[in-house]
């Protein structure tokens, strides 16, 4: 297999997952043989502020002398930005192997599925765990194919088992997609970030697993967080959430961000806001790594300096400067809100016309573009549309673009592809 076609395996793949993730994963990790004995994991989850949190907290663990995995979702020019150890994206000869050697397990589960011989119950019994689980899935009468998360997943953690990672770090995407992140360890930690959704929250506390030792979340609004509060008590795991009364913001620039917590300073890279409670966030998740045994401190003075290095994210993607084409995964109004703080640093590359363009939805115009016109960036047209339609949409607004207009895309992943695509050739 060569590295386009690995790639293309995990593009090309259905987007999403079903109740059998879970039973596909255990099977998975079995064939591959890949052990993570004594590996801690730690889950982050929630609508706004994944990749940041994820990203500082890697930084942070691998500073400490561990050996840091990190599943990222989002990528801007390779998929093998998704995969990293120690802060390095997973070169092109071991994302290839990886890839492979999932896509071989996968033909071999399907291939045994497929021959295993009747047995009744009591022959069942006397089966090993690993025969158990083959015949499992074959009651299920289901083929056995993979997702495009369930193969990033596996290869990701078939590397970080060859890499040795100590600690790995997830981070869990939204909707379907994060069905497929069913893991056959318990997380040390699970971390939520900013959620504005009721109907999110309730997704992602089903997705916080007993026996998890403790659950750390963003400052929330306050039914998020007595919905989070609720299941933690369901699944017996304390919850700790950001003292804000110990935090103040000393110097803020448009591309820095000084604050105090807890007597301590520290300094970002990015001039938002919302940065700062993902910093907070972090801050609480090392402090719960180090009562449970990992040598790392968030008071040392040594980390403070650190999250200044950090290459955060950015919020959105540069596609072209003229005319000024911006792409965001912003399928959520926090993510939107987000989306429009972040911009507000970059008012410079603005034009006088500025159109967004977002999926059809239950939201009207005026309320997709309400946080940008809030932020005082100059939203002039609003519009909707759906994959299907992308190329007839994309051809008027793209032969009307003048090298001074600005063009903003947002939605979710699937929806972004298909307009980017439609975009290519058509840019005056």
């Amino acid at each position: 297999m060569t590295y386009h076609n690995a790639a293309k395996r995990i593009l090309s793949a259905p987007i999403g997952s079903d109740r059998l993730a879970s039973q596909r994963q255990t099977l998975l990790l079995r064939y591959l043989n890949c052990s993570h004995r004594g590996v801690s994991f730690v889950t982050v989850l929630g609508e706004s502020g994944k990749s940041a949190s994820a990203t500082m907290l890697s930084h942070a663990v691998k500073e400490s002398g561990y050996r840091t995995g990190l599943l990222s979702t989002p990528f801007s020019h390779t998929i093998r930005e998704c995969i990293n150890v120690d802060g390095e994206p997973i070169s092109i000869e071991d994302f290839t192997a990886c890839v492979s050697a999932v896509c071989e397990a996968e033909s071999a589960i399907r291939a045994d599925i497929a021959s295993l011989p009747p047995r009744t119950e009591d022959e069942l019994t006397e089966l090993t765990d690993l025969q158990k689980s083959l015949y499992a899935y074959q009651a299920t009468n289901r083929e056995f194919r993979l997702f495009s998360d369930e193969i990033l997943l596996a290869s990701a953690l078939q590397y970080f088992a060859d890499t040795k990672c100590q600690i790995v770090i997830l981070e869990i995407p939204n909707g379907t997609r994060a069905d497929a992140y069913h893991l056959p360890y318990t997380p040390l930690v699970s971390v939520i970030t900013a959620t504005a959704s009721s109907d999110a929250a309730k997704k992602i506390c089903s997705r916080l697993m007993p026996k998890t030792v403790e659950i750390v979340s963003s400052p929330q609004p306050p039914e998020i967080l007595r919905q989070i509060s609720d299941r933690c008590a369901t699944i017996n795991c304390r919850l700790t959430v950001p003292l804000k009364n110990q935090f103040y913001l000393s110097d803020v620039a448009a591309n820095r961000l000084d604050l105090f917590y807890k007597s301590n300073r520290y300094t970002l890279n990015s001039g938002a806001h919302y940065q700062a409670e993902n910093l907070l966030t972090v801050l609480e998740t090392l402090t719960v790594l180090k009562r449970s045994g990992l040598r790392v401190d968030p008071e040392t003075a040594a980390y403070q300096p650190s999250f200044g290095a950090v290459g955060l994210p950015l919020q959105f993607t540069f596609l072209s400067l003229s005319p000024t084409v911006i792409t965001d995964f912003a399928d959520t109004p926090t993510r939107r809100v987000a989306l429009a703080e972040s911009l507000t640093y970059h008012k410079d590359v603005f034009g006088e016309n500025v159109t967004l363009i977002a999926p059809c939805s239950d939201e009207d115009d005026h309320t997709v573009a309400a946080p940008f016109l809030q932020k005082g960036l100059p939203i002039t047209t609003v519009v909707r549309t759906t994959p299907p339609q992308a190329l007839r949409t994309m051809k008027p607004i793209a032969k009307a673009l003048s090298p001074s207009d600005t063009l903003i895309i947002l939605g979710d992943r699937p929806f972004v592809y298909e307009l980017h695509r439609a975009l290519i050739g058509l840019l005056p």
